[in-house]
């Protein structure tokens, strides 16, 4: 899509021209030209239907086949931790 839509630009426009807002340093010239473009097809776009599987946001890749994942991501505070209130009552 970029490469299609430059080579129309230089098309256009011509292959010597530079907009006034291209810097020095990226400008081109005669003696060092920015040449056309060659005409590049694209890769086909595709859209994807979602994926409709239960507990999981992602689609597996092609040929492959979505593990289900059945452990627990939640895991339990270790005992010897302190809450706030116990904190405050063993610094008062």
């Amino acid at each position: 899509m970029r490469n299609a839509l430059i080579r129309q630009y230089q098309l256009l426009k011509g292959e010597y021209y530079v907009p006034e807002v291209v810097p020095d340093t990226l400008k081109w010239t005669k003696s060092d030209p920015m040449n056309i473009l060659k005409v590049q097809t694209d890769t086909q776009w595709q859209l994807i239907e979602k994926f409709k599987e239960k507990g999981t946001k992602y689609m597996p890749a092609s040929g492959t086949v979505a593990v289900e994942n059945k452990k627990s991501v939640k895991r339990k505070a270790d005992e010897f931790l302190l809450t706030s209130n116990q904190i405050n009552n063993l610094l008062s």
